[in-house]
Protein backbone atom coordinates (compact mmCIF):
# COMPACT_ATOMS: atom_id res chain seq x y z
CA UNK A 1 0.00 0.00 0.00
CA UNK A 2 1.22 3.31 -0.91
CA UNK A 3 2.31 5.73 1.88
CA UNK A 4 -0.35 8.44 0.35
CA UNK A 5 -3.23 5.65 0.25
CA UNK A 6 -2.46 4.48 4.14
CA UNK A 7 -1.85 8.43 4.63
CA UNK A 8 -5.36 9.07 3.34
CA UNK A 9 -6.80 5.73 5.01
CA UNK A 10 -5.57 6.65 8.57
CA UNK A 11 -6.88 9.71 8.37
CA UNK A 12 -10.17 8.68 7.57
CA UNK A 13 -9.95 5.85 10.11
CA UNK A 14 -9.27 8.62 12.92
CA UNK A 15 -11.98 11.05 12.22
CA UNK A 16 -14.04 8.61 13.83
CA UNK A 17 -12.59 9.18 17.48
CA UNK A 18 -12.40 12.85 16.80
CA UNK A 19 -14.79 16.00 17.70
CA UNK A 20 -15.72 17.48 14.59
CA UNK A 21 -13.81 20.64 14.89
CA UNK A 22 -10.58 18.84 14.75
CA UNK A 23 -11.31 16.85 11.88
CA UNK A 24 -10.83 19.20 9.02
CA UNK A 25 -7.44 19.73 11.15
CA UNK A 26 -6.24 16.85 11.12
CA UNK A 27 -6.84 15.95 7.43
CA UNK A 28 -4.93 18.86 6.23
CA UNK A 29 -1.93 17.86 8.48
CA UNK A 30 -1.97 14.45 6.95
CA UNK A 31 -2.13 15.48 3.52
CA UNK A 32 0.67 18.27 3.98
CA UNK A 33 2.99 16.36 6.32
CA UNK A 34 2.42 12.73 5.12
CA UNK A 35 1.67 12.13 8.82
CA UNK A 36 -1.11 9.96 10.18
CA UNK A 37 -4.23 12.17 11.67
CA UNK A 38 -4.58 10.57 14.76
CA UNK A 39 -1.13 11.97 15.97
CA UNK A 40 -2.62 15.58 15.90
CA UNK A 41 -5.94 14.73 18.02
CA UNK A 42 -6.47 16.62 21.17
CA UNK A 43 -8.01 13.49 22.62
CA UNK A 44 -7.71 12.27 26.37
CA UNK A 45 -6.89 8.59 25.10
CA UNK A 46 -3.74 8.61 23.04
CA UNK A 47 -3.74 6.49 19.99
CA UNK A 48 0.05 5.08 19.06
CA UNK A 49 3.38 6.76 20.77
CA UNK A 50 4.90 9.00 18.26
CA UNK A 51 8.35 7.98 19.15
CA UNK A 52 7.79 3.90 18.75
CA UNK A 53 5.67 4.61 15.11
CA UNK A 54 8.58 4.17 13.16
CA UNK A 55 10.31 1.45 15.05
CA UNK A 56 6.67 -0.37 14.94
CA UNK A 57 6.41 -0.05 11.36
CA UNK A 58 9.89 -1.05 9.95
CA UNK A 59 9.71 -4.39 12.73
CA UNK A 60 6.10 -5.77 11.68
CA UNK A 61 5.67 -4.52 8.48
CA UNK A 62 3.12 -1.99 6.51
CA UNK A 63 0.06 -4.27 6.55
CA UNK A 64 0.76 -5.63 10.38
CA UNK A 65 0.87 -1.45 11.23
CA UNK A 66 -2.58 -1.33 9.68
CA UNK A 67 -3.80 -4.21 11.32
CA UNK A 68 -2.85 -2.53 14.90
CA UNK A 69 -3.69 1.01 13.80
CA UNK A 70 -7.21 -0.93 13.14
CA UNK A 71 -7.23 -2.68 16.44
CA UNK A 72 -6.14 0.17 18.18
CA UNK A 73 -9.01 1.92 17.02
CA UNK A 74 -10.90 -0.33 17.25
CA UNK A 75 -9.87 -0.44 21.35
CA UNK A 76 -10.52 3.46 21.43
CA UNK A 77 -13.92 2.56 19.98
CA UNK A 78 -14.98 0.45 22.24
CA UNK A 79 -13.23 1.82 25.33
CA UNK A 80 -15.48 5.13 23.99
CA UNK A 81 -18.29 3.76 23.64
CA UNK A 82 -18.12 1.65 26.79
CA UNK A 83 -17.36 5.06 28.39
CA UNK A 84 -20.32 6.94 26.75
CA UNK A 85 -22.56 3.93 28.13
CA UNK A 86 -21.77 3.76 31.68
CA UNK A 87 -22.10 7.87 31.70
CA UNK A 88 -25.71 6.99 30.02
CA UNK A 89 -26.64 4.32 32.87
CA UNK A 90 -25.11 6.40 35.47
CA UNK A 91 -27.43 9.46 34.26
CA UNK A 92 -30.39 7.18 33.92
CA UNK A 93 -30.05 5.93 37.15
CA UNK A 94 -29.48 9.21 38.86
CA UNK A 95 -32.74 10.15 36.92
CA UNK A 96 -34.51 6.94 37.90
CA UNK A 97 -33.27 7.50 41.30
CA UNK A 98 -34.95 11.05 41.40
CA UNK A 99 -37.66 9.83 40.68
CA UNK A 100 -38.33 7.06 42.81
CA UNK A 101 -37.67 9.60 45.41
CA UNK A 102 -40.09 11.77 44.03
CA UNK A 103 -43.06 9.57 43.70
CA UNK A 104 -42.02 7.97 47.22
CA UNK A 105 -42.77 10.95 48.86
CA UNK A 106 -45.71 11.78 46.84
CA UNK A 107 -47.15 8.07 47.81
CA UNK A 108 -46.13 8.62 51.39
CA UNK A 109 -47.93 12.12 51.19
CA UNK A 110 -51.01 10.11 49.49
CA UNK A 111 -50.90 7.47 52.29
CA UNK A 112 -50.71 9.59 55.21
CA UNK A 113 -53.72 11.29 53.69
CA UNK A 114 -55.68 8.84 53.38
CA UNK A 115 -55.00 7.62 56.87
CA UNK A 116 -56.14 10.99 58.23
CA UNK A 117 -58.86 11.06 56.07
CA UNK A 118 -59.78 7.81 57.17
CA UNK A 119 -59.32 8.60 60.73
CA UNK A 120 -61.29 11.48 60.39
CA UNK A 121 -64.36 9.78 58.88
CA UNK A 122 -64.07 6.81 61.27
CA UNK A 123 -64.08 9.75 64.15
CA UNK A 124 -67.34 11.12 62.46
CA UNK A 125 -69.16 7.88 61.96
CA UNK A 126 -68.37 7.27 65.43
CA UNK A 127 -69.74 10.07 67.04
CA UNK A 128 -72.85 9.42 64.29
CA UNK A 129 -73.48 6.52 65.67
CA UNK A 130 -73.15 7.58 69.14
CA UNK A 131 -75.85 10.54 68.66
CA UNK A 132 -77.42 7.69 67.22
CA UNK A 133 -77.58 5.63 69.86
CA UNK A 134 -78.32 8.65 72.29
CA UNK A 135 -81.27 8.97 70.40
CA UNK A 136 -82.62 5.47 70.60
CA UNK A 137 -81.74 5.49 73.88
CA UNK A 138 -84.51 8.58 74.56
CA UNK A 139 -86.74 7.40 72.24
CA UNK A 140 -87.27 3.90 74.49
CA UNK A 141 -87.26 5.84 77.99
CA UNK A 142 -89.84 8.43 75.94
CA UNK A 143 -91.54 5.66 74.83
CA UNK A 144 -91.05 3.87 78.49
CA UNK A 145 -92.26 6.71 80.12
CA UNK A 146 -95.60 6.91 78.09
CA UNK A 147 -96.31 3.42 78.65
CA UNK A 148 -95.96 3.87 82.25
CA UNK A 149 -98.53 6.83 81.71
CA UNK A 150 -101.11 5.10 79.89
CA UNK A 151 -100.68 2.54 82.17
CA UNK A 152 -101.54 4.99 84.97
CA UNK A 153 -103.93 6.88 83.25
CA UNK A 154 -105.73 3.24 82.43
CA UNK A 155 -105.75 2.60 86.25
CA UNK A 156 -107.09 5.76 87.52
CA UNK A 157 -110.05 5.46 84.92
CA UNK A 158 -110.80 1.92 85.84
CA UNK A 159 -110.62 2.83 89.74
CA UNK A 160 -112.97 6.02 88.66
CA UNK A 161 -115.04 4.15 86.82
CA UNK A 162 -115.47 1.64 89.70
CA UNK A 163 -116.44 4.10 92.17
CA UNK A 164 -118.84 6.01 89.80
CA UNK A 165 -120.86 2.43 89.21
CA UNK A 166 -121.08 2.26 93.71
CA UNK A 167 -121.44 5.77 93.58
CA UNK A 168 -124.32 5.91 91.27
CA UNK A 169 -125.58 2.21 92.45
CA UNK A 170 -125.97 3.73 95.86
CA UNK A 171 -127.76 7.14 93.92
CA UNK A 172 -130.01 5.06 92.61
CA UNK A 173 -131.44 2.70 95.54
CA UNK A 174 -131.45 5.93 96.99
CA UNK A 175 -133.23 7.80 94.21
CA UNK A 176 -135.72 4.61 94.30
CA UNK A 177 -136.18 4.60 98.35
CA UNK A 178 -137.07 8.42 97.60
CA UNK A 179 -139.43 7.81 95.00
CA UNK A 180 -140.87 4.39 97.16
CA UNK A 181 -141.78 7.14 100.07
CA UNK A 182 -143.58 9.46 97.76
CA UNK A 183 -145.48 6.60 96.23
CA UNK A 184 -146.76 5.62 99.81
CA UNK A 185 -147.02 9.38 100.97
CA UNK A 186 -149.44 10.06 97.91
CA UNK A 187 -151.23 6.98 98.30
CA UNK A 188 -151.46 7.95 102.10
CA UNK A 189 -152.67 11.45 101.03
CA UNK A 190 -155.24 9.84 98.41
CA UNK A 191 -156.71 8.03 101.39
CA UNK A 192 -157.46 10.75 103.47
CA UNK A 193 -158.72 13.07 101.33
CA UNK A 194 -162.56 12.32 100.98
CA UNK A 195 -163.17 13.17 97.27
Amino acid sequence: MSSRRWCLFISWCSTFNQPRDLRSYSLVQSTRNKTPPFLFQQSSLPLMDVNNMAAIQQSIGSDSTLALILHQVKLSTEKKNKAITAKKIRAARSQLEKLLSTRSELLNQTQSQLESDAQAYLTRHAQDLDEIRGLWTAIVRRREALSELLSSEEKTANQLEIVRERDSAASLAKAKADCEEQQSNIATLDQNMPF
